[in-house]
């Protein structure tokens, strides 16, 4: 494959980090790409780090500005609305990636003419971030085995929009946007929610694959590097977040249906969904119910389909009863809602 590809990597007060990722882009063997700096709203010296590179790199580096730090949704859509290549990346601004991360994913591309091509990840504590990075799968490989880090092990396959369906559910596979190179054409007009500041990576993988049938290639090798910071975006807790897992979960259901899942994969989806939605933390805020349209519509659906689920011949007596349980549950949390509002 020959097209360029464009890394686009939102940046907010990150001067402290950013050099290890712009670094390790740059040094990617795969020659045609550009690097898209998305400047955040920064308060620091990020912006005069992102322009020196740009003065640098005049060739290969360019800075998009957004007026006030607005969040990564919207400075994903705002990087990939200045591309103007056939295919396109993310990496954020902490992590790290293998030099041969876009060399790989491209020849995947090119070899099954995939929508989308995505490695796997090694998500690390910060604190054990190595002296020396890994210069290759095998120098990483040593490292993970060494520090005890662990990841899952996946055959390389591609997978229809039901199949991957399946593979997230019932092996939990890694979905971030960021071990991904994604084909322009087959993205199209889609975009991040900018309302969404968690789990935006699984709603726009749900999105992707509700607009149109999709090849999905899956490699086995890990690529990528997820430094997991307390205090950063993904490991924050509030009561947001866990309105958007329930958002990203009903977009789940709504794919699991129109893809004619069978009816385990569609219990499994339901779990997540219930589950999510009878968090603890939902069910006080400010001291009323807290309750969306969105886990209004999750109930509804499931409710509707509670005959499909307790059906499924995979299910053991304890996932039915589980089913029942959490369906009891979230009706009763409906019921009560409508008599405190």
């Amino acid at each position: 494959m020959k097209g360029k590809i464009s890394i686009i990597m939102p940046v907010y007060n990150a001067a402290a980090y950013m050099h290890r990722m712009i670094e390790a882009v740059l040094a990617q063997t795969y020659k045609n790409i550009e690097l898209l700096f998305v400047n955040d709203g920064s308060t620091d010296e990020t912006k005069s780090i992102c322009e020196r590179y740009v003065n640098e790199h005049a060739d290969k580096v360019r800075l998009v500005s957004l007026d006030r730090n607005s969040g990564i949704s919207a400075a994903r859509n705002a990087g990939v609305a200045a591309t103007d290549g056939d295919f396109f990346a993310f990496v954020d601004s902490d992590d790290f990636i293998l030099p041969d991360m876009f060399e790989v994913l491209a020849n995947a591309m090119e070899l099954t003419s995939a929508d989308v091509v995505r490695c796997e990840a090694y998500n690390v504590p910060w604190e054990e971030t190595p002296d020396k990075l890994p210069k290759n799968e095998e120098d990483l490989s040593k490292m993970a085995e060494a520090k005890g880090w662990k990841r899952r092990v996946y055959p390389d396959e591609l997978l229809d929009n039901r199949a991957f369906l399946e593979d997230c559910l019932t092996h939990s596979r890694y979905t971030s946007v960021n071990t991904a190179l994604w084909r322009r054409g087959a993205v199209g007009d889609l975009v991040f929610l900018i309302d969404m500041r968690y789990n935006e990576d699984y709603k726009f993988w749900m999105d992707f694959i509700s607009k149109s049938e999709r090849r999905i290639y899956s490699i086995k090798k890990a690529e990528y590097i997820r430094y997991l910071r307390m205090g950063s975006h993904t490991s924050k807790g509030a009561t947001e977040k866990h309105l958007c897992e329930v958002r990203s979960a009903v977009s789940l259901l709504d794919s699991c249906k129109k893809w004619d899942c069978d009816s385990y994969i569609y219990f499994l989806a339901f779990e997540i969904m219930l589950l999510r939605a009878m968090k603890p933390k939902l069910v006080l805020a400010g001291g009323k119910m807290l309750y969306t349209d969105d886990m209004q519509r999750a109930v509804d659906f499931l409710y509707k389909d509670r005959a499909l689920i307790r059906q499924c011949d995979k299910l053991n007596w304890r996932g039915k009863l589980v089913s029942r349980t959490l369906l009891s549950a979230a009706k009763l949390k409906q019921w009560f809602h409508k008599k405190t509002t």
